[in-house]
Order: structure tokens, then C-alpha cells, then sequence
């Protein structure tokens, strides 16, 4: 970099003495076209003295173009208003001869005007010899001849024109050869320093020649070498650093990427073998890895694919847990608190949790304000237990959630609600999840407790098995009611027939109550079917 500074400024340095002595040419001219405008403005002068007035506007003309360069010589500018070339204002010692220049070309311009300004010709008078001047009378003036004679204000300021002429040439050449010799000794040191700076520059290229092969042709043939190595798929490959310099900048570079590539890989063999907790290496605290588009890409693809497995776990567990549930009721026996109890101990015991009950309603062909919320099963700590709820049980966020038919998820739990509400009489939950089980209108609750806050996904498993294990409560009682009646008519068609003889005046009210049963039945019957209907669609809507 300083070889380049140096041979930078020497460069410069000779274009500048090359301009030098260019400017100085163009002085060189300029006061050779002064020298040869004097001779022209006093040979034009003489032409005009001796009746040639046209001459006038030639004059004139050459005096202006002899102003202007007298002007360009001492102040500078540009030479013509078309032309690149520039005359600079002229230094000592050149300053005061063309001061001295410039005062005799006033006095020259001053004459050379008076010789234009007046009259080339005037005219005078000759007196004749025959006439005598004491005896002068009107006759004789005219007797006086007219003669036109060469103005002699013109040919004295002719005489002065020519000798400053001379005395401006000699001042012109004596300014002339000062700016030649001032140009001879500049274009000399100008060549002399192209020389030299040619003879430093061929120095130079050598040893840019030998540098660049040592800090960046090996270093970049290297690098090459190893990104052949890392592109067949070597990511563990490390690439010697070369220095601070642009190429070492270059292989860090090339070395950050290739850390980045090893990091992304090893990041996606993780996550591709099932490891869905691993983390990007420094994602977090690199902000460079933040705003790269393909790590981004990547770690969004990561989580994508998180979340599908997180979210189809999640449907299996619910699936599996809602299959269980049906075939206990499947599977039950002919009592409603046994299933009770199955479906409770089942619930906990899938959610993990430490207690549940299930409410349900005592009779729901009872008027509203007559029915209650009736414990059918309790499940704490592993095992079933008896109940013994005292009349508030079913007041307050049981009443709440059966009257609103919503969940109420309690975060923060009195220390004595599971004792008084339950009556369970073991270490209480932090947790309490009231959840309404559904058919058409709530028909019974799930109360359950934990010692940590439920998640949501366990709130809403638990508000769809409500939903599911409603219709088919629903059901299993008009299967159990249906079963009751036909019962019922079996012992009574048994005693009618083994009492026949005793009964007969009573027939035809047997044969009422015979058709009222098998109507009852029959509607029953018809509304189990369309529960078992219903059962079936909402079974193939949880599928």
C-alpha cells in the first residue's frame, strides 16, 4: 500500500510538471504573437499616415487582440473561449517584466491612437512671390494657393510609434526568453523524473508481483484446495487462516460460512432423528445467525415440524382417551354407579391426576327446581372413595357450572375446599377443573382436582369426552330404563298367566295395562334407536 502512495505521488508529480511546462509553452506563445502584433499596429500606422483610412479598422482590431494578450500574459485565463488551453497568472520575476512590458504598450497604444484619431491630410495656404505682404488688399488673397501636406501631429507620433516598437520588441523578447529558459529547465526535471519514476515503477511491479504471489495467489490457491474439500461434503474440514490481510479476511469469511454449514447440519441430523428439543447453536445470542435467511429457514422448518408432531400426539392421546372411555360403557355391567365409578377412575387416572368426581343428575324426567346434582363416583389418590357430601355441595361453582353449562378452571384453591366440597379428606390439589358433560343440556359434571394448573389441552380434552360421554350416558340410562320396563312386563305377563283363573273379571284391565307397556316399550325402543344413531355420528365425528 505505501509502494502505491509513493509511486501514486510521483505520477502526479511529473503530470504536474508536464502541465507546468505546458502552460509555460503557452506563454511562449503569447509573447510571440505580442512580438509580431507592434510591428504589424506601426507597418498599418505608416499605411494610414500616407491616405489609406481603411487601415483604421485593421489598427484597432490589432490593438485589441494585443490587449488581450498582454492581459492573459500578466493575469491568465483561458486563450480563446473555444480552446482548452490556459495561460496561469505570471510570478516573479516574470510579474515585473511584464509590468514593464505593459507600461511601454500604454504609451505604444496612446500613440497609436493619436495617429487614428486625427486626420491623415491637412490642408494649407502658399503665398505667391509676386505678391508683397505690405500692400496686402482683398485682390491679392486670392492670389494664395491651396495645398493638402501630411498631418505633422501623425508623423511625430509616428516617429515615437516606431521607437517604442523597437523598445517593446526588445522588452517582449527579453520576457519571451525568460519563460523559454524557465520551460527548458522544467521539461528537463519533468523528464528526469519520468525516468526515474518508470525506473521505480518496473521496481515496483516486480516486487507487487512477488508480494501478490506470496499473500494472495498461494493463499487463494489454497483456499480453493480446501473449499474442493469442503463443497464434496467435508464440513469438518478447518481452513488455515492467512493472516489479517483481504485474503485473510476472505478465508474467515469462507471459514464463518462453512462453521454456519457445520452448525445447520448437525442441527438438522438432530431434529431429523427426533430430537425436537435441540436448539440452534448461538441462535439466540448471534444476531448475524438471526438475520440469515437460510438458518431462519431452517429453524422455522424445525418448528414447523415440532408443532405437527406436537399437535398429532395430541390428537392420538385424545382419540385413544376418548376410545377408552367408550368401550368401559360398551363393556358395563347393568349399573349406573358402577359405570360411575369406571369412567371416573378412568378420567384421573388417563389425565394423571389425583382426584375426580362425577356428578350426575338423580332423574331427569323430574321438573327442573326438583332435580339435583347427585355424586355418582369419586376417584383420590388411587383409589375409589365413599362419599358423605354435606347439602352445600352442591352449591356454588357446581351449581355455577351446571346453571351455566360452562367450565370454571381454578387456579388458586382455598386450603379447606376439597374437605368441604368432597368430603375426601386428603391433601388438597392446587388445581380445581369443573367440567359439564353434555347431551343436549347438561346432564352431569366432572370435578376434578390437580396440584399443578391444567394445561389446555387437558381442559379441552376433558370438555370433549363431556360432550362424548354425554350422549352416551344418555343412552346407557334409556338402555337401563328400556331393560327396567321389559322386566317389568315379563313378571307381570308371568303373573297373569299363572293367575289367569283368579283374574279373569280383570282381564281387560290387564290387556290396558299390557298395551300401555308394550307402548311405553315401543317408545323407548324408538328412542334408544335414535341415541344409538346419535352415538353413531358423533362417534364418526370424533374419528
Amino acid at each position: 500500500m505505501g509502494i502505491c502512495i509513493i509511486l501514486t505521488n510521483l505520477i502526479s508529480l511529473a503530470i504536474a510538471l508536464h502541465l507546468t511546462s505546458s502552460t509555460d509553452r503557452v506563454k511562449i506563445d503569447l509573447t510571440q504573437q505580442a512580438k509580431t502584433l507592434s510591428p504589424k499596429i506601426t507597418y498599418l500606422c505608416g499605411i494610414y499616415i500616407h491616405g489609406d483610412s481603411s487601415q483604421r479598422f485593421h489598427i484597432e482590431k490589432t490593438i485589441a487582440e494585443y490587449d488581450r494578450i498582454i492581459q492573459l500574459i500578466r493575469f491568465g485565463g483561458k486563450v480563446k473561449d473555444n480552446d482548452m488551453k490556459y495561460s496561469p497568472p505570471l510570478e516573479s520575476p516574470f510579474k515585473e517584466k511584464a509590468m514593464e512590458v505593459a507600461d511601454v504598450w500604454m504609451a505604444y497604444k496612446q500613440d497609436a491612437y493619436n495617429i487614428i484619431n486625427n486626420p491623415s491630410k491637412i490642408k494649407t495656404y502658399t503665398q505667391p512671390k509676386e505678391i508683397d505682404l505690405n500692400h496686402l488688399d482683398m485682390d491679392s488673397i486670392s492670389l494664395y494657393q491651396q495645398k493638402s501636406i501630411t498631418n505633422p501631429i501623425l508623423l511625430q507620433s509616428y516617429t515615437q510609434l516606431k521607437d517604442k516598437s523597437n523598445h517593446l520588441l526588445f522588452l517582449s523578447d527579453e520576457l519571451s526568453q525568460m519563460v523559454l529558459s524557465q520551460t527548458h529547465q522544467t521539461e528537463n526535471r519533468s523528464q528526469l523524473l519520468l525516468y526515474a519514476t518508470a525506473s521505480i515503477i518496473c521496481l515496483a511491479v516486480l516486487l507487487l508481483y512477488f508480494l501478490i504471489k506470496r499473500y494472495i495467489l498461494f493463499p487463494l490457491d489454497e483456499l480453493m484446495k480446501n473449499l474442493k474439500i469442503i463443497s464434496g461434503g467435508d464440513y469438518n474440514h478447518r481452513i488455515k487462516k492467512y493472516g489479517n490481510n483481504e485474503v485473510g479476511q476472505v478465508v474467515d469469511a469462507v471459514s464463518n460460512v462453512t462453521e454456519k454449514i457445520r452448525e445447520v447440519s448437525s442441527f438438522v441430523t438432530e431434529f431429523s432423528e427426533g430430537n425436537m428439543d435441540v436448539q440452534m447453536a448461538h441462535y439466540d445470542s448471534n444476531v448475524a445467525l438471526q438475520k440469515d435467511s437460510f438458518v431462519n429457514a431452517i429453524v422455522k422448518s424445525k418448528n414447523k415440524l415440532q408443532k405437527y408432531i406436537s399437535d398429532n400426539k395430541l390428537l392420538q392421546w385424545k382419540s385413544e382417551g376418548k376410545q377408552r372411555l367408550q368401550e368401559m360403557i360398551k363393556n358395563n355391567t347393568e349399573d349406573m354407579d358402577e359405570l360411575s365409578k369406571r369412567l371416573i377412575r378412568g378420567i384421573t387416572e388417563y389425565l394423571d391426576l389425583p382426584l375426580g368426581i362425577l356428578y350426575l343428575i338423580n332423574d331427569t324426567s323430574l321438573p327442573i327446581e326438583e332435580q339435583k346434582m347427585v355424586p355418582k363416583g369419586a376417584y383420590a389418590y388411587n383409589k375409589l372413595k365413599l362419599l358423605d357430601l354435606s347439602p352445600d355441595t352442591y352449591d356454588g361453582l357446581i351449581s355455577e357450572v351446571w346453571q351455566e353449562h360452562r367450565t370454571i378452571h381454578l387456579k388458586e384453591v382455598p386450603v379447606d375446599y376439597w374437605q368441604i366440597k368432597t368430603g375426601l379428606g386428603e391433601a388438597p390439589p392446587k388445581a380445581i377443573l369443573i367440567v359439564p358433560i353434555k347431551s343436549d343440556t347438561t346432564i352431569g359434571l366432572l370435578e376434578l382436582g390437580s396440584f399443578v394448573p391444567f394445561t389446555k389441552e387437558q381442559i379441552q380434552f376433558c370438555e370433549e369426552i363431556g360432550e362424548s360421554i354425554g350422549g352416551n350416558i344418555i343412552i346407557y340410562q334409556s338402555h337401563l330404563e328400556a331393560k327396567r320396563f321389559q322386566k317389568e312386563l315379563q313378571q307381570s305377563r308371568k303373573c297373569i298367566s299363572s293367575q289367569n283363573h283368579e283374574i279373569g273379571d280383570l282381564k281387560d284391565h290387564i290387556e290396558f295395562i299390557q298395551n300401555k307397556y308394550e307402548n311405553k316399550i315401543n317408545e323407548q325402543n324408538s328412542t334408544i334407536t335414535s341415541l344409538q344413531k346419535q352415538l353413531k355420528e358423533s362417534s364418526h365425528e370424533n374419528e
